[in-house]
């Protein structure tokens, strides 16, 4: 997803896993699960980190400043999020990604280059100097500004009507239990 803004022309909002590319078996399973928002299922950018010791999980600083509740949507409870450790960050630099401009790009990136190189990529250039594909190309790209909105607001509210689900589940189940010891009683 990219966002156009006076200061920076071209900025990275989302990179989709699938474009993560492992150099072994252990950089796969490194990356499978622990770099991946849970909100978007993106790549963490820009990540924050959990502050519950026990959950720590990380997340894109956007998708959590997009929740209307600022709670940790692991289920953890915590309303805190701080910058990842050192360690974190370093293993996610060194992860490499295929530019999302590809098949017109190419590029195998680092991590921590991702939004430099997609801000210079060449494939992103406009070749049509013409004001009305200017303007459409600028319309397409705020709606797909707006969709990115709207699809991480989708994940979030997803996440809460499968948490009443399965608390709904575990309540129905603990009054089947009641029943049963009852009549075993």
């Amino acid at each position: 997803m990219v966002e156009e803004n006076k200061d920076n022309p071209k900025r990275v909002d989302y990179i989709d896993s699938d474009l993560f590319v492992p150099t072994n078996e252990w950089d796969k399973e490194r990356f499978v699960g622990v770099y991946q928002c849970e909100i978007c299922t993106g790549v963490v950018l820009k990540p924050v980190e959990c502050s519950t010791p026990s959950c720590a999980m990380l997340y894109c600083e956007k998708c959590i400043n997009a929740m209307r509740e600022k709670e940790c949507p692991h289920r953890c409870g915590s309303k805190v999020f701080n910058q990842p450790n050192r360690h974190m960050k370093s293993q996610l630099n060194e992860f490499k990604f295929k530019c999302q401009n590809q098949p017109r790009c190419q590029e195998i990136v680092p991590y921590h280059n991702y939004e430099r190189h997609f801000s210079e990529c060449k494939a992103n250039k406009v070749y049509c100097q013409n004001p009305e594909c200017i303007a459409q190309k600028k319309q397409v790209d705020d709606l797909l500004a707006k969709n990115e909105s709207l699809r991480i607001q989708h994940q979030v509210e997803m996440k809460k009507l499968q948490d009443k689900a399965a608390k709904d589940i575990k309540n129905r189940v603990e009054e089947y239990e009641a029943i049963v010891q009852e009549l075993y009683n």
